[in-house]
């Protein structure tokens, strides 16, 4: 590194540049004929793509030293794939004559149910080929969460045989859960069924308007289990009801918390409370309120803006805001649908030190005022 000092030149002296390679070679069916239709051929990371042409033939510029994985795929219904190939790239020098041959895709869906038959959403469902080792990192495969009824959709399938199951994050990547115990079964299979055992109780509660103290008819519940300090989400799921009333199944015993969301109303979490096997646990009635708005501005201890300052809002019962926003260039900032209560809120920029304002108080449909003032460089 060198000082640019203003009006000066600076000379870099001399560069080295390493020429990149370039892949060659053709897409056909596993009849052998050409792809003649659109299609694309990438690296698995995509630093590197190309259309494949009328003919079938394709380039794949600008590929470093080393290795790389390719594979080509088609539009259409189905879409059709091609397993990756494995290719090493020595010195810059250009690769030619591959072959990449594309199969119809096939898709394996089915649905997440307690014990009892209720969807369960928010589940992490993973589909991979028979025989695949774990923990599975999470770079070699998609995670399908399941939906609010439940459901959950495996999509570009190669032909073959395929472990369908719940997964937790291990150390190392992603890992089975032995109940319910994976599937096996083969791509295009669909209703597949996973059921979860449910060993906790059941949570009820009445979710009225704040303003009116009429029943909300539609709204969400997740589910928030605290291990620790920081509690982690274990899925939601969609209520209508027209008195405003819910129940859900939760699966552990244990801390946990839920919150609350409708449309045009602010997310309210209840407290922490202890479900047991077996038992009921009621939230008694929740009331939610328009929301509140944080907004502000950055500055170093200059009194320049800071931007790309990412902010975070904590409150005590650990909700903070889903998306922490970055300041703009100015240093401004605004977070909209807050949950009226007391926060601290977080600064956080790689160029200062950790800056915090605690005992922030929302307000229902009001915007507070923060502004926020590094006291230093890191």
């Amino acid at each position: 590194l060198e000082p640019l000092v203003p009006g000066s030149d600076l000379d870099v002296g001399e560069l080295e540049a390493t020429r990149r390679a370039a892949v060659r070679g053709r897409v056909v069916t596993d009849e052998g004929d050409p792809i003649t239709g659109d299609g694309t051929v990438s690296t698995r990371s995509y630093a590197s793509s190309c259309q494949i042409r009328p003919d079938g033939t394709f380039e794949l510029p600008g590929l470093s030293t080393g290795t790389h994985k390719i594979r080509a795929w088609t539009g259409g219904e189905p879409p059709m794939y091609s397993e990756y190939v494995d290719l090493e790239i020595e010195g810059g020098r250009d690769v030619e004559d591959i072959v990449l041959v594309v199969q119809p895709t096939f898709v394996v869906s089915g649905v997440v149910l307690t014990s009892k038959g209720t969807p369960r959403s928010g589940k992490q469902v993973v589909v991979v080929p028979e025989g695949t080792p774990q923990p599975i990192a999470w770079t070699t495969v998609s995670v399908y969460p399941s939906q609010a009824d439940g459901s959950f959709k495996a999509t570009r399938l190669l032909k073959g045989r395929y472990l369908v199951g719940l997964v937790t994050w291990g150390e190392g990547g992603w890992v089975f859960e032995k109940d319910p115990k994976p599937q096996l079964v083969e791509a295009g299979t669909t209703g597949v069924e996973l059921r979860v055992e449910i060993k906790g109780g059941l949570v009820r509660g009445v979710v009225r308007s704040k303003a009116n103290g009429q029943p909300i008819e539609k709204f969400e519940v997740d589910q928030y289990k605290y291990k620790l300090i920081f509690p982690d989400w274990e899925g939601s799921e969609d209520i209508e009801s027209s008195s405003g009333t819910f129940q859900v199944e939760v699966e552990q015993p244990g801390r946990w918390a839920f919150e609350v969301s409708a449309p045009g109303f602010a997310p309210l979490r209840s407290a922490i409370v202890t479900v047991k096997t077996g038992e009921e646990t009621d939230l008694g009635e929740i009331r939610l309120g328009q929301a509140g708005s944080v907004k502000g501005r950055v500055t170093d201890y200059k009194g320049h803006g800071v931007g790309w300052t990412r902010i975070h809002l904590l409150n005590a019962k650990m909700q903070t805001n889903w998306a922490p926003p970055y300041t703009k260039p100015n240093g401004r900032y605004e977070l909209k649908g807050i949950a009226p209560g007391t926060y601290t809120l977080f600064a956080v920029s790689p160029r200062h030190p950790l800056a915090m304002v605690r005992n922030i108080v929302v307000k229902e449909a009001v915007a507070t005022r923060v502004d926020v003032e590094f006291k230093g460089s890191a």
